[in-house]
């Protein structure tokens, strides 16, 4: 089936560290959780860090997954060991919402490929570095030339941007961050954004809570998106504890990106702005705190105007869509009492 072209104006991307899909009933399973995902979030692409699937099936995984409805891109080891039989990267996308257009790589820690999603075209990279330093540093510095200021990747980095907002432990700052920098100077020469980040402001938030030698816990924000810089698209992010496929689910929350598209004919399912909210004085104060907010986070002025922006059109847009089931309710109950009125003045003719 073809994707629609014109019609769908949100489309979702998730990105999981799933900690193996390779049990009986584990793929099957985990297209299944996809397919439900699909229906309530529009989720379009799922890339997928450590599946650990057997490299012998990969033709019979990619039937598997069209006969299901998705288009599969899987490479097996790790960008530190590509023979391994265990890690190993994967994306699908859905045949309904997305029709795959180009893979630009698909090499083991990383895969990159255009999707067409109605007239746009959404450059999606699935990411997995090594744990080990110095085998992180040297695939970040192999991504360069590999990514695109197009391109939106998400991934499992084993790294974060800033240790004292992105970890929680009994020391943050000895945290084996090693390649941070790099990472931070590749996508920033490419102006992608951590779109998490300028709507968390300084707010903590964590995606993997593992385990330490001495008994101890850290938690990290490992697993992120990282966005280009578009003003035809809406970007809002959300970390899940709900996207549950198997048992014994990872140590790994997923991470939605939601696109929403800003232009062209936008169909039923686009909420417009109520343009009298901002008259109101105390969306006015929420506006102006969300500006504030975005003010106080670190960052270059032009990320902390975006994020205020975005914050603010999430203050509006929320409002609107609460304003409008109360709305909705209403007039309902006045269409029916319309009705009761039409019928009993049609008797009495």
């Amino acid at each position: 089936m073809r994707a629609p072209v014109g019609r769908m104006t949100k489309i979702s991307i998730l990105t999981l560290n799933a900690r193996g899909l390779a049990s009986k009933r584990g793929f099957n399973d985990f297209i299944s959780t996809c397919k439900m995902w699909k229906r309530l979030h529009a989720l379009g692409v799922v890339c997928v860090q450590e599946h650990n699937l057997p490299r012998n099936k990969e033709a019979q995984l990619t039937k598997t997954a069209k006969a299901r409805g998705y288009t599969l891109i899987i490479t097996f080891g790790g960008a530190d060991d590509d023979t391994s039989e265990r890690k190993g990267v994967l994306m699908m996308i859905c045949d309904e919402v997305a029709e795959i257009k180009k893979t630009h790589y698909a090499i083991p820690g990383f895969i990159r490929a255009e999707v067409q999603w109605g007239t746009k075209t959404i450059d999606v990279g699935c990411v997995y570095a090594p744990a080990q330093p110095l085998q992180r540093v040297d695939f970040f510095n192999s991504l360069r030339g590999k990514l695109d200021n197009t391109t939106h990747v998400g991934g499992d980095w084993n790294c974060v941007p800033d240790v004292t907002l992105d970890v929680d432990s009994a020391n943050p700052l000895a945290y084996a961050n090693r390649g941070a920098t790099l990472l931070g100077d590749i996508v920033g020469n490419l102006a992608l954004n951590d779109i998490r980040r300028e709507q968390l402001g300084n707010a903590p938030e964590y995606t993997r809570k593992g385990p330490n030698p001495n008994g101890t816990w850290t938690s990290s924000r490992i697993d992120r998106w990282y966005t280009p810089t578009r003003d035809d698209l809406l970007y809002t992010v959300e970390v899940l504890n709900t996207f549950v496929f198997k048992k014994q689910s990872s140590d790994h929350s997923a991470v939605l990106l939601k696109i929403e598209s800003q232009q062209g004919k936008l169909g039923h399912d686009r909420i417009s702005l109520r343009n009298d909210l901002m008259e109101e004085e105390e969306i006015q104060l929420k506006v102006l705190e969300a500006y504030k907010s975005a003010w106080r986070t670190q960052g270059a002025p032009e990320k902390k105007w975006r994020a205020g922006n975005n914050k603010a059109y999430e203050i509006l847009l929320n409002e609107t869509r609460r304003r409008q089931k109360i709305e909705h309710k209403e007039i309902k109950y006045k269409l029916a009492i319309l009705c009761l009125l039409y019928t009993s003045d049609a008797a009495d003719e």
